[in-house]
C-alpha cells in the first residue's frame, strides 16, 4: 500500500535529481554516450595501428620481392657472361640504358631473362630508376639497366627499397653490379 501513498522524501529526491541536471534516465543516457564514445575512440586507435602495421609489412614484402628479382637478374647476367665473355653490347644484348624489362627482354639475352617481359617493380611504378639517380633516390621506381664499362665487363641495375630488408637496412636507391648490391643514397643524403 505504500506504493500508492505519496511519500514526501521521494518527492524531494526527485526534485533534487531534476535540480542536479535530470532524471535517472538522463544521467544513464549521458553515461552510456560517454562509454560508447570512449569505446569508439579505442577501436579507431587500434584500427589505425593495424593499418600502419599492415602498410609496413606490405612494403617489406615488396622489398623482399625486389631482392629476389635482383638475385634472378644477377644470375641471368652471370649466364650471359659465361656464354659470351661479357655482359652485353657486343652480342646485341642489354646494350641500351633503360627499363630492365624493355632492354633485356629482346635480342639474344631474352632466353636468360625468360620472365623479363613481366619484370617490373612490384609497386607498379612506371618511372625508371635513372642513372642520374634523382628518381631512384626519391621514391619507388621501376628497375633500370645501365651498362657502365666500355669492355662490357660490368653492369648496373638500379632499384629502390621502401623499408630495407635482409641486411640492407635503409630505404633508398640501390645498385646491383657483378660484385653485389650497394646502397647509392636517398633524397635527404
Amino acid at each position: 500500500m505504500n506504493g500508492f501513498l505519496y511519500n514526501k522524501n521521494d518527492a524531494n529526491s526527485t526534485e533534487n535529481k531534476i535540480a542536479a541536471g535530470g532524471s535517472d534516465e538522463k544521467v544513464e543516457r549521458r553515461r552510456d554516450i560517454v562509454e560508447w564514445a570512449i569505446a569508439i575512440a579505442v577501436v579507431a586507435a587500434l584500427a589505425i595501428l593495424i593499418f600502419i602495421a599492415i602498410g609496413g609489412a606490405r612494403a617489406r614484402e615488396r622489398d623482399a620481392r625486389r631482392l629476389a628479382d635482383m638475385t634472378f637478374v644477377r644470375q641471368a647476367f652471370e649466364l650471359i657472361n659465361d656464354a659470351y665473355g661479357n655482359y652485353g653490347g657486343s652480342f646485341g644484348g642489354c646494350a641500351e640504358n633503360g627499363k630492365l624489362n624493355s632492354v633485356c627482354a629482346v635480342k639474344s639475352v631474352s632466353k636468360y631473362f625468360s620472365s623479363a617481359s613481366g619484370f617490373n617493380d612490384p609497386s607498379g611504378s612506371v618511372s625508371c630508376c635513372d642513372a642520374g639517380l634523382d628518381v631512384c633516390r626519391q621514391s619507388v621506381c621501376d628497375y633500370c639497366f645501365d651498362e657502365y664499362s666500355g669492355d662490357k665487363k660490368d653492369y648496373r641495375v638500379y632499384f629502390h627499397l621502401e623499408k630495407g630488408v635482409a641486411g640492407l637496412g635503409s630505404d633508398g636507391c640501390y645498385q646491383l653490379t657483378k660484385d653485389g648490391i650497394a646502397f647509392v643514397g636517398k633524397a635527404n643524403n
